[in-house]
């Protein structure tokens, strides 16, 4: 950079100071927001491949309980040239409310309890102390991680199971039961307390696991093979390493979505700001460009003069941007390293947030090269002359006689607004893309604190649901069965009893036969939504989103189904739903409950929720056996990643925006009352007072923001459910489709007068310099 530019440079940013501290801030909140959006995932993703490589989770897994063949296991696995290890993890489970600490239970869990010890092959249970495998000694247990956070558990204390005392030596990192949505929780002990806390009542269970050569290619024939051999355990969920990742990235990179989301509104926001300033720069700089094309600067030599101030600007913003995310990103990620583990620095650590940074920095000079085209078509006359960049045409005037006394100002304003409609239309886009920046995560927010989304997850919605034994013996859980429907349909308390079992099925697969978990019981009722299609009636069939994809099947087709006694039933597919459970390839039909099911769901509806606790304790009473949920409960710990993740989406994006809306609005009105300085004086000399020309500007910019305010409100009520069900879709979860459900009080009462109000001091702000000095001296300048 020569004298003469640096010169320039200097003396054009210091001559256009406010815009540049403006814009600066601006572009640095976007610089910084990407980055930190873009490292949180790189964080994210590298300790959840840390969690996979200290742990060594298996590749396919099969849950079941009861009794199994154990040497049609071993010769399945020696027939499978793709496993590379299996083994066989026993377990005993254990219901929350006979697992107590020092001062409390762990009652209100609704997670599966399951206690193990370390595995020798794979899938190893890590001490985040040493990140070495945990070995607890004889009456010894680690916890789960996650039950760190949730309850007052601390090393040293005494955990009673089922009246067996065991001392915490530490907690534990789960690379397959990592979070909440898992479902179920494994809590470590030595070899030889699991036959003892068998024998206090413990319920046995097993997981089947194995690891491949190439997980993306052999896993799908391994499940496949696996749910056509009928000798093989399959009482349980089936589960590939794809969902157990997806399981924990989901949990925890909501947050990192949230920054890449405002990063973007606010580059949006960004560029039409950079857009209206150079439009105004140019207007106002008009001579100057005149008289260096009449000198015989080439209109490619007086471009790059004027992109010196936007790409300092950008540098600027790049630099504080870098050095905010470089600040944040360790505190903002130190959870990773407790939940998955710390992960290498690598050169991506460092690449991924600078390739984010420099990605808005190309789109803003980009921006700039575009808007300072238009200096080709300056004429070197017209400039000069006029004042004007090009020969401009005539308006019809609009008539101002028969206005009188309050209404000019009205009417003035408006005449601005719409012969300067180009340049006016930042402010309502910019306050439409901040109330969509923070409308959107709190309707998420809302919508996933609302029991009627649990419909879209696949879940059904009740007060209550009492969910049969872990035992294979069908006596047990029929007794169980027909006694809580003894005692409950009798009940005053309970307004609507729905028992469903769920039972296994085949069907012909791509490769062979595979096993399908089916709902089995009254749907007519049913709160879970479809996509498309109605709930199945009696000899009818709903699959879920997954599985109707996974057979190629449509409302209208037919599945055939294979029943345990052998019997082919060719059921009507009527509906298909969304499911998050059971690995989302699940199945709904409509009859009777068999009499010989032993996996069962009551869900209770009660006359009054409050009646839940009480129920659940007489039914878990009577039947120690089952476990009794209230819905409640399941809400608040299953989709508390959710709701906290967007909580604090909804914060950061409800900051950022009151700190956008500010610096555009003072922005664009500085630059606005800059370039009227001459209109604005030359009403004061017909009459206009100081405060009637401010009520002018705040007229306008209020009446803008209003407008853009209510359009963004408008937009979220008819596309919002729309965008995000879009997301949904691409991720492949078994979900396309979701209805938000706002809060109305925030949406419509707290989030615009927040915008509104720190519009309208930005106004105050803004208009300064009209109540400083008379507008009438401004005809001097």
């Amino acid at each position: 950079m020569n004298s003469f530019t640096w010169r320039y440079l200097k003396g054009d940013l210091k001559s256009h100071k406010g815009v540049a501290i403006a814009l600066t801030v601006l572009l640095t909140l976007c610089c910084a927001l990407m980055a930190v959006g873009a490292g949180t995932f790189e964080r994210l993703s590298s300790s959840v491949d840390t969690l996979g490589e200290n742990t060594k989770p298996p590749h396919f897994l099969q849950m079941h309980y009861g009794d199994y063949d154990a040497q049609a296991l071993e010769d399945f696995a020696s027939s499978r040239p793709e496993v590379t290890d299996w083994l066989i993890e026993d377990m005993v489970g254990f219901d929350s409310a006979l697992i107590a600490y020092p001062g409390g239970d762990l009652s209100k869990s609704v997670i599966d309890n399951l206690f193990v010890s370390q595995n020798t092959e794979f899938d190893f249970l890590i001490d985040p102390t040493t990140e070495q495998p945990a070995q607890p000694g004889p009456g010894e247990v680690y916890v789960p991680l996650l039950y760190q956070d949730q309850y007052p558990i601390k090393v040293g204390d005494t955990l009673t199971v089922a009246g067996l005392p065991l001392t915490v030596k530490g907690f534990l990192r789960d690379g397959q039961m990592v979070s909440t949505m898992a479902g179920s929780t494994r809590f470590l002990v030595h070899e030889s307390e699991l036959d003892r806390l068998a024998a206090a009542g413990g319920q046995p269970e097993i997981i089947v696991e194995y690891r491949v050569n190439d997980p993306d290619k052999d896993v799908a024939a391994l499940q496949q093979a696996y749910e056509a051999t009928e000798a093989l355990p399959r009482n349980g969920q089936a589960i590939t390493h794809k969902l157990l990742k997806l399981i924990s990235m989901l949990s925890s990179g909501t947050v990192a979505l949230a920054f890449m989301f405002a990063s973007l509104v606010l580059m949006a926001i960004a560029l039409l700001a950079v857009r209206f300033v150079i439009g105004g720069t140019l207007e106002h700089q008009i001579h100057q460009v005149g008289v260096l094309k009449a000198i015989g600067l080439s209109h490619r030599h007086i471009a790059q003069l004027f992109l010196l101030r936007y790409q300092a600007l950008v540098a600027i913003g790049c630099v504080l941007g870098a050095v905010f995310a470089a600040s944040t990103l360790g505190p903002l990620t130190s959870r990773f390293s407790t939940m998955f583990g710390a992960a290498p620095v690598t050169v991506w650590t460092f690449l991924v947030p600078l390739l984010a940074i420099l990605a808005v920095a190309g789109f803003v000079i980009v921006l700039c090269r575009i808007m300072l085209g238009r200096l080709r078509k300056v004429h070197v006359v017209t400039a000069l002359v006029h004042g004007q960049a090009t020969p401009s045409k005539l308006k019809k005037a609009m008539p101002l006689r028969n206005v009188r006394g309050g209404a000019l100002n009205w009417r003035l304003a408006a005449i601005d607004v719409v012969k300067e409609r180009a340049q006016w239309i930042l402010l309502p886009v910019a306050f439409l893309l901040a109330t969509v920046l923070i409308v959107l995560p709190a309707n998420l927010q809302s919508t996933f604190g609302n029991p009627k989304v649990s419909g879209y997850l696949g879940v059904e919605q009740a007060d209550l649901w009492l969910i049969s034994p872990n035992t294979a013996d069908a006596d047990t859980a029929k007794g169980a069965y027909e006694g809580i429907l003894r005692d409950l349909s009798t009940d005053p308390r309970v307004e609507k009893l729905s028992p469903i079992a769920r039972a296994l099925y085949t069907t012909p697969g791509e490769k062979g036969v595979d096993t399908l978990q089916v709902d089995v019981g009254n749907h007519s009722d049913t709160t879970i939504a479809f996509t498309d299609g109605v709930a199945p009636r009696d000899g009818e069939l709903a699959l879920s989103l997954l599985n109707a994809e996974k057979y190629g099947k449509k409302v209208g087709d037919v599945l055939p189904l294979t029943s345990s006694d052998g019997t082919v039933h060719e059921f009507p597919v009527v509906g298909i739903y969304q499911d998050i459970t059971g690995g989302g390839f699940t199945a709904r039909l409509g009859g009777a409950v068999p009499e010989d099911a032993h996996r069962w769901s009551i869900f209770v509806d009660l006359r009054s929720a409050e009646d839940a606790s009480a129920i659940a304790s007489q039914m878990e009473s009577a039947y120690p056996d089952i476990n009794a949920v209230r819905y409640e409960d399941f809400a608040d710990q299953t989709l508390t990643f959710a709701t906290a993740a967007f909580g604090w989406a909804t914060l950061i994006s409800w900051l950022t925006a009151l700190a956008t809306i500010a610096l555009i609005t003072v922005l664009f009105l500085g630059v606005r009352i800059a370039r009227e300085r001459r209109r604005m004086g030359l009403l004061n000399v017909l009459g206009f007072s100081v405060g009637e020309l401010t009520g002018q500007v705040f007229i306008k910019a209020m009446g803008l923001a209003l407008l853009g305010v209510a359009l963004g409100l408008l937009l979220m009520g008819l596309g919002g459910s729309a965008l995000v069900s879009g997301v949904l879709g691409a991720t492949g979860v078994g979900m396309r489709e979701i209805v938000l459900f706002p809060n109305v009080w925030l949406n419509y009462l707290a989030i615009p007068l927040s915008l509104l109000g720190v519009g309208a001091l930005a106004v105050l702000l803004a208009t300064t310099p009209i109540r400083r000095l008379a507008p009438s001296l401004w005809l001097r300048a």
